[in-house]
C-alpha cells in the first residue's frame, strides 16, 4: 500500500507491481497504519486537519476525526490496547486516540519537527524521531509519560523501528563534511 497524490491510497501487488485497489481520500495521505484485526485504515491527513478511517476490505469511508491541533505526520498503532498515536508539529504535540471512536485519550508535549513515531510494544514505549536533534521516549503504559530525550543529530527525523532486532535505526543527513550515517540505537533495558 502507498499514499500519492492529492489524496489517495493504492494497493500494489508486490508479484506484478500492478495496482489493484485505489483508496481516495480528501487530502494527501502523510502517514498510515493498516489494523488487519478491524479491517480498518487509519490515514493522516494534515491539509484536511483529519485523520480517516476506511474500511481496508472496500475503501469506504468510515469516519474522519476533526482535530484540533496542526501538521499531524506520523502515526504509530496500539491494537492491544487499542490506540492510535499521532504526533503533529504545530503545536508539538503526542496524541493518543481510541480507535474504535476517535476519542482522545491523551495529549502531552513533544519536540518539533517530528516526522516518525514507533511503538516498542515489549517495553510499552514510544520513540518519536525529531528533527531537532533527538529521539523522545516516552511511557505509553497507561497514560503518557516522557521519560527523556536521546540525542542524534539535527535534522535527522527519520527512522525505522524493528521489533525483531530490538533496534531503532535514525537517519542522519550528510553536514559538512560529515557524510549521511544510519544510527542504530539498542533500547535498554
Amino acid at each position: 500500500m502507498v499514499g500519492y497524490g492529492g489524496g489517495a491510497l493504492a494497493a500494489l501487488d508486490p508479484a506484478t507491481r500492478k495496482t489493484i485497489g485505489t483508496y481516495p481520500l480528501k487530502a494527501h495521505p502523510e502517514s498510515f497504519q493498516i489494523d488487519a484485526a478491524r479491517n480498518r485504515i487509519f490515514v493522516n491527513l494534515p491539509d484536511a486537519h483529519a485523520i480517516a478511517v476506511l474500511e481496508r476490505s472496500s475503501g469506504k469511508l468510515l469516519a474522519q476525526w476533526p482535530l484540533t491541533h496542526a501538521a499531524n505526520f506520523s502515526m504509530a498503532l496500539d491494537p492491544a490496547q487499542p490506540r492510535l498515536f499521532t504526533v503533529f508539529r504545530k503545536p508539538a504535540r503526542l496524541v493518543a486516540y481510541a480507535m474504535d471512536d476517535g476519542k482522545t485519550l491523551a495529549d502531552v508535549a513533544g519536540c518539533g519537527d517530528a516526522d516518525d513515531v514507533f511503538l516498542d510494544t515489549k517495553r510499552q514505549r514510544l520513540y518519536v524521531v525529531c528533527g531537532e536533534g533527538f529521539v523522545d521516549v516516552f511511557n505509553a503504559n497507561g497514560a503518557l509519560q516522557h521519560l527523556g530525550r536521546v540525542p542524534t543529530s539535527e535534522g535527522a527525523r527519520t527512522g525505522l523501528f524493528v521489533s525483531a532486532l530490538d533496534r531503532l535505526v535514525v537517519a542522519a543527513r550528510a553536514h559538512g563534511r560529515e557524510p549521511a550515517t544510519l544510527w542504530v540505537f539498542a533500547p535498554s533495558p
